[in-house]
């Protein structure tokens, strides 16, 4: 997904920090949204005044992966927050 954003990598300086990742059996196609889509709005909703920083990070959830996507930029906008903006997706098949 990062060789798809190339562009803005090299034109705002943004830094991106992968860790490893596990093998993970789904849909290929809903996975690559998926990705994307986090990748792409770090970008789009972010301080122009600040350098882009994106972390995605594992950790072992047991039966579930999970993988968490930071950024630094301007967050979620206080009428779309919730209570738990913690999201669960199924990329099965």
């Amino acid at each position: 997904i990062a060789d798809h954003f190339e562009i803005y990598f090299d034109k705002t300086g943004a830094l991106l920090n992968v860790e490893p990742l596990p093998v993970i059996y789904g849909s290929k196609i809903k996975l690559h949204h998926l990705f994307h889509n986090l990748m792409h709005n770090s970008f789009r909703f972010r301080n122009p005044s600040n350098k882009p920083r994106v972390s995605i990070t594992y950790k072992d959830g047991g039966e579930n992966h999970i993988i968490c996507f930071n950024d630094n930029g301007v967050g979620v906008i206080k009428e779309h927050r919730t209570s738990n903006i913690q999201r669960t997706l199924w990329v099965g098949n």
